[in-house]
Protein backbone atom coordinates (compact mmCIF):
# COMPACT_ATOMS: atom_id res chain seq x y z
CA UNK A 1 0.00 0.00 0.00
CA UNK A 2 2.74 2.48 0.96
CA UNK A 3 5.69 2.02 -1.36
CA UNK A 4 7.71 4.92 0.00
CA UNK A 5 7.46 8.27 1.73
CA UNK A 6 8.14 9.78 -1.70
CA UNK A 7 4.81 8.41 -2.93
CA UNK A 8 2.93 10.11 -0.09
CA UNK A 9 4.77 13.38 -0.77
CA UNK A 10 3.89 13.09 -4.47
CA UNK A 11 0.23 12.55 -3.55
CA UNK A 12 0.38 15.77 -1.54
CA UNK A 13 1.72 17.53 -4.65
CA UNK A 14 -1.00 16.00 -6.82
CA UNK A 15 -3.67 17.26 -4.41
CA UNK A 16 -2.21 20.75 -4.54
CA UNK A 17 -2.24 20.58 -8.34
CA UNK A 18 -5.80 19.25 -8.61
CA UNK A 19 -7.12 21.98 -6.33
CA UNK A 20 -5.93 24.52 -8.90
CA UNK A 21 -6.07 22.72 -12.25
CA UNK A 22 -7.98 19.95 -13.97
CA UNK A 23 -6.04 17.03 -15.36
CA UNK A 24 -7.23 13.86 -17.04
CA UNK A 25 -6.08 10.47 -15.82
CA UNK A 26 -4.56 9.54 -19.19
CA UNK A 27 -2.83 12.91 -19.43
CA UNK A 28 -1.38 12.52 -15.96
CA UNK A 29 -0.10 8.99 -16.56
CA UNK A 30 1.31 9.76 -20.01
CA UNK A 31 2.72 13.18 -19.19
CA UNK A 32 4.63 12.31 -16.02
CA UNK A 33 6.96 9.34 -16.16
CA UNK A 34 8.30 10.75 -12.89
CA UNK A 35 6.22 12.66 -10.39
CA UNK A 36 8.32 14.08 -7.61
CA UNK A 37 10.52 11.24 -6.36
CA UNK A 38 7.88 8.69 -7.39
CA UNK A 39 6.19 7.77 -10.66
CA UNK A 40 2.81 8.93 -11.95
CA UNK A 41 1.60 5.32 -12.05
CA UNK A 42 2.63 4.66 -8.45
CA UNK A 43 0.99 7.89 -7.29
CA UNK A 44 -2.23 7.12 -9.17
CA UNK A 45 -2.37 3.46 -8.02
CA UNK A 46 -1.71 4.31 -4.37
CA UNK A 47 -4.17 7.22 -4.22
CA UNK A 48 -6.84 5.15 -5.99
CA UNK A 49 -6.28 2.14 -3.73
CA UNK A 50 -6.75 4.39 -0.72
CA UNK A 51 -9.91 5.92 -2.30
CA UNK A 52 -8.30 9.35 -2.16
CA UNK A 53 -8.93 10.06 -5.86
CA UNK A 54 -11.32 8.78 -8.47
CA UNK A 55 -11.84 9.24 -12.21
CA UNK A 56 -14.92 11.11 -13.41
CA UNK A 57 -16.94 10.05 -16.44
CA UNK A 58 -15.13 12.79 -18.32
CA UNK A 59 -11.81 11.13 -17.55
CA UNK A 60 -10.70 13.88 -15.16
CA UNK A 61 -9.02 13.02 -11.87
CA UNK A 62 -11.16 14.08 -8.93
CA UNK A 63 -10.27 14.42 -5.25
CA UNK A 64 -12.59 12.46 -2.98
CA UNK A 65 -13.86 13.68 0.38
CA UNK A 66 -11.89 10.87 2.01
CA UNK A 67 -8.78 12.04 0.17
CA UNK A 68 -9.26 15.67 1.18
CA UNK A 69 -9.71 14.61 4.80
CA UNK A 70 -6.49 12.55 4.63
CA UNK A 71 -4.33 15.30 3.17
CA UNK A 72 -4.77 18.16 5.62
CA UNK A 73 -1.91 20.07 7.16
CA UNK A 74 0.16 23.21 6.97
CA UNK A 75 3.42 21.60 5.87
CA UNK A 76 4.94 18.32 4.68
CA UNK A 77 5.29 16.65 8.11
CA UNK A 78 1.79 17.57 9.32
CA UNK A 79 0.23 16.36 6.06
CA UNK A 80 2.24 13.15 6.35
CA UNK A 81 0.99 12.57 9.90
CA UNK A 82 -2.55 13.08 8.66
CA UNK A 83 -2.03 10.65 5.77
CA UNK A 84 -0.59 7.97 8.07
CA UNK A 85 -3.38 8.40 10.63
CA UNK A 86 -6.08 8.00 7.97
CA UNK A 87 -4.36 4.97 6.44
CA UNK A 88 -4.26 3.33 9.87
CA UNK A 89 -7.88 4.21 10.61
CA UNK A 90 -9.30 3.05 7.28
CA UNK A 91 -7.02 0.22 6.18
CA UNK A 92 -5.54 -1.29 9.37
CA UNK A 93 -2.18 -2.26 7.78
CA UNK A 94 -0.37 -5.14 9.45
CA UNK A 95 2.47 -2.96 10.73
CA UNK A 96 -0.05 -0.76 12.58
CA UNK A 97 -0.81 -3.66 14.95
CA UNK A 98 2.52 -2.79 16.62
CA UNK A 99 1.41 0.71 17.63
CA UNK A 100 -0.16 -0.25 21.01
CA UNK A 101 3.20 -1.73 22.06
CA UNK A 102 4.67 1.74 22.34
CA UNK A 103 6.85 3.87 20.11
CA UNK A 104 10.18 2.14 20.67
CA UNK A 105 8.96 -1.42 20.18
CA UNK A 106 6.67 -0.49 17.29
CA UNK A 107 9.39 1.29 15.34
CA UNK A 108 11.75 -1.65 15.84
CA UNK A 109 9.25 -3.89 14.03
CA UNK A 110 8.34 -1.50 11.21
CA UNK A 111 9.37 -2.21 7.61
CA UNK A 112 12.06 0.21 6.44
CA UNK A 113 9.72 2.26 4.21
CA UNK A 114 7.25 2.71 7.08
CA UNK A 115 9.99 3.71 9.50
CA UNK A 116 11.10 6.35 6.99
CA UNK A 117 7.53 7.67 6.73
CA UNK A 118 7.32 8.02 10.52
CA UNK A 119 10.72 9.71 10.64
CA UNK A 120 9.77 12.22 7.93
CA UNK A 121 6.47 12.87 9.74
CA UNK A 122 8.50 13.84 12.85
CA UNK A 123 6.93 11.04 14.86
CA UNK A 124 10.21 9.51 16.02
CA UNK A 125 12.16 12.52 17.25
CA UNK A 126 11.40 15.18 19.80
CA UNK A 127 8.28 14.56 21.87
CA UNK A 128 5.64 17.25 21.52
CA UNK A 129 1.99 17.45 22.51
CA UNK A 130 0.97 16.86 18.89
CA UNK A 131 3.20 13.81 18.56
CA UNK A 132 1.96 12.32 21.83
CA UNK A 133 -1.63 12.91 20.72
CA UNK A 134 -0.97 11.26 17.35
CA UNK A 135 0.51 8.11 18.92
CA UNK A 136 -2.27 7.91 21.51
CA UNK A 137 -5.03 8.25 18.93
CA UNK A 138 -3.53 5.79 16.43
CA UNK A 139 -2.75 3.25 19.16
CA UNK A 140 -6.31 3.55 20.45
CA UNK A 141 -7.65 2.80 16.96
CA UNK A 142 -5.59 -0.37 16.70
CA UNK A 143 -6.46 -1.52 20.23
CA UNK A 144 -10.16 -1.17 19.40
CA UNK A 145 -9.68 -3.18 16.21
CA UNK A 146 -7.79 -5.91 18.08
CA UNK A 147 -10.59 -6.08 20.66
CA UNK A 148 -13.25 -6.43 17.96
CA UNK A 149 -11.23 -9.23 16.37
CA UNK A 150 -10.95 -11.05 19.71
CA UNK A 151 -14.70 -10.76 20.26
CA UNK A 152 -15.41 -11.96 16.72
CA UNK A 153 -13.04 -14.90 17.18
CA UNK A 154 -14.77 -15.83 20.46
CA UNK A 155 -18.20 -15.67 18.86
CA UNK A 156 -17.08 -17.88 15.97
CA UNK A 157 -15.56 -20.39 18.39
CA UNK A 158 -18.77 -20.46 20.45
CA UNK A 159 -20.90 -21.02 17.34
CA UNK A 160 -18.59 -23.78 16.17
CA UNK A 161 -18.78 -25.48 19.57
CA UNK A 162 -22.57 -25.17 19.65
CA UNK A 163 -22.80 -26.57 16.12
CA UNK A 164 -20.53 -29.48 17.05
CA UNK A 165 -22.62 -30.22 20.15
CA UNK A 166 -25.80 -30.13 18.08
CA UNK A 167 -24.31 -32.50 15.51
CA UNK A 168 -23.17 -34.90 18.23
CA UNK A 169 -26.65 -34.83 19.78
CA UNK A 170 -28.25 -35.57 16.40
CA UNK A 171 -25.76 -38.39 15.79
CA UNK A 172 -26.47 -39.89 19.22
CA UNK A 173 -30.21 -39.69 18.61
CA UNK A 174 -29.78 -41.32 15.19
CA UNK A 175 -27.67 -44.16 16.62
CA UNK A 176 -30.29 -44.71 19.31
CA UNK A 177 -33.05 -44.99 16.72
CA UNK A 178 -30.99 -47.42 14.65
CA UNK A 179 -30.34 -49.60 17.69
CA UNK A 180 -34.04 -49.62 18.59
CA UNK A 181 -34.96 -50.71 15.06
CA UNK A 182 -32.27 -53.37 15.14
CA UNK A 183 -33.60 -54.69 18.46
CA UNK A 184 -37.15 -54.83 17.10
CA UNK A 185 -35.97 -56.71 14.00
CA UNK A 186 -33.92 -59.12 16.12
CA UNK A 187 -36.86 -59.78 18.45
CA UNK A 188 -39.17 -60.42 15.50
CA UNK A 189 -36.67 -62.82 13.91
CA UNK A 190 -36.23 -64.77 17.14
CA UNK A 191 -40.02 -65.00 17.49
CA UNK A 192 -40.38 -66.35 13.94
CA UNK A 193 -37.59 -68.86 14.48
CA UNK A 194 -39.22 -70.04 17.70
CA UNK A 195 -42.52 -70.60 15.86
CA UNK A 196 -40.77 -72.67 13.21
CA UNK A 197 -38.97 -74.84 15.73
CA UNK A 198 -42.03 -75.33 17.96
CA UNK A 199 -43.28 -78.97 17.49
CA UNK A 200 -46.81 -79.30 16.21
CA UNK A 201 -49.41 -81.23 18.31
CA UNK A 202 -50.25 -84.74 16.94
CA UNK A 203 -53.86 -85.32 16.08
Amino acid sequence: MIRSVGTLYAIQDLFDHLEQHLIAKDEFLAGFSKYGTSTALDVYDTASELSWICTADSGQLVLTLIGKDANQGIDRPSKLRCQLAKIIEANHPTWAALLPKGRKEAVAGFPEEIRQCFDEALLLGEISEEVVSWWAQSSSVMRAIAQRMRVATGVCAAKEKASSTSINARDTCHVGKVLKRAMRVTTFCLYEIAKIKKPSKSK
